[in-house]
């Protein structure tokens, strides 16, 4: 049963994929919320009503699976014009098109899950088990930032290759530099609140104060960490839009063999701590140094005022706002209000670096435009 449900989800990954390329965000988000509700949530009925066991749990998602892949296949067919399913013979040819840029993604992605899971290999080794369950807490919680990143990049990325498939350069360089600004008003911002608010937030997510003081370090660093990666991989969908790779290949391995290193030295020299420092001016370098090389060779003349309008600036004014949570009198509260008012705090400010970014600016003046024009 689990190997049905990998094979259902697999194709329905590829029928996901020609929606997101068609770009139907909607109908994909739309699909994505409520077919992730199924899995995660309604199994809890089939659990609690047919028989606890690991049979129904996998026969349940196989059914989910199942039904999720039939919506997917039938809303491709419609928004590709396809009438009733008919049989076509196969045809390799549009794969060996593709053949050398799929492969050198699928590679890049294989060294760049490497580099990033090297830290988690190293220190299994490094440090008695019970700190490294502390630490890997840690960085589940930094994980946080890429479920926020993740759905702007999946956005921009068919818009990036349409237009510089149609030449149109100026609307192209309009169109990364405002997903640039959303992206830091929203990743950047969530890593400094959860910086400055890690050990309330870790105090509120398990009760253990001491887990809490001794992690909260970690999980600053590796938040900021993920904070300057989901920022730096616009650089990525820059390179994918331009249909080459190559560059974002080697990027990935001198990253991995600059990373092993240094988080060696440093783990033998601060423990946990000395990890998640690593791994915080690893991505903090990469985004200077060698996005500067990525939009030298795609971007010409854009990178000066990409890093300091578009990819720090938006998330600053964010972490403006985080710097409020020094003031909360975090014994007082409760583990429910800690967490309400971190989440309080974060929406905050977000929502303030969002207000400042160039598309919500534009979107403010025409709506102020419409109602001055309005009788």
């Amino acid at each position: 049963m689990m190997g049905l449900v990998f094979a259902l989800r697999w194709q329905a990954a590829l029928s996901r994929s020609v929606l997101v390329g068609l770009e139907r965000q909607v109908w994909v988000n739309i699909i994505n919320a409520t077919f992730a509700t199924l899995r995660s949530v309604g199994v809890l009925a089939a659990l609690r009503w047919l028989a606890p066991t690991p049979k129904t749990f996998f026969v349940y998602q196989a059914a989910v699976a199942a039904v999720e892949l039939g919506l997917l296949r039938f809303i491709v067919r419609r928004s590709l014009g396809f009438g009733s399913p008919t049989l076509a013979s196969l045809s390799l040819a549009p794969l060996r098109r593709v053949a050398n840029f799929s492969l050198t993604i699928a590679f890049a992605a294989a060294v760049s899950v490497s580099a990033t899971q090297l830290d988690n290999l190293l220190l299994s080794k490094f440090l008695p088990l019970s700190e490294y369950a502390w630490f890997s807490l840690a960085v589940m919680a930094a994980g946080g930032i890429n479920l926020l990143s993740g759905p702007i990049g999946q956005a921009v990325q068919p818009r990036l290759t349409y237009l510089n498939a149609t030449g149109d350069e100026p609307n192209f360089r309009a169109t990364y530099s405002d997903a640039t600004q959303m992206l830091s008003a929203i990743a950047l911002t969530a890593s400094f609140t959860l910086a400055s608010g890690a050990r309330p937030l870790l105090w509120a997510w398990t009760g253990n104060t001491e887990l809490a003081d001794r992690t909260a370090a970690v999980l600053s660093f590796y938040a900021l960490g993920n904070g300057f990666l989901a920022v730096v991989a616009m650089t990525y969908y820059l390179q994918v839009a331009r249909g080459d790779l190559r560059l974002h290949l080697r990027g990935n391995l001198i990253f991995a063999v600059l990373l092993l290193p240094t988080i060696v030295v440093a783990t033998l020299s601060k423990g946990m701590l000395g990890a998640s420092l690593a791994w915080c001016g690893a991505n903090l370098s990469f985004l200077l140094v060698w996005s500067a090389i990525v939009h030298k060779r795609f971007l010409p003349g854009q990178h000066v005022q990409w890093v300091l309008r578009d990819a720090l600036l938006p998330g600053l004014i964010g972490a403006t706002g985080s710097l409020s949570l020094q003031l909360v009198p975090w014994a007082a509260l409760s583990r429910v209000l800690t967490a309400l008012t971190l989440a309080g705090i974060g929406a905050l400010s977000a929502g303030l670096a969002v207000l400042t970014t160039s598309p919500a600016r534009r979107s403010i003046k025409g709506f102020g435009s419409a109602r001055g024009a309005a009788p």
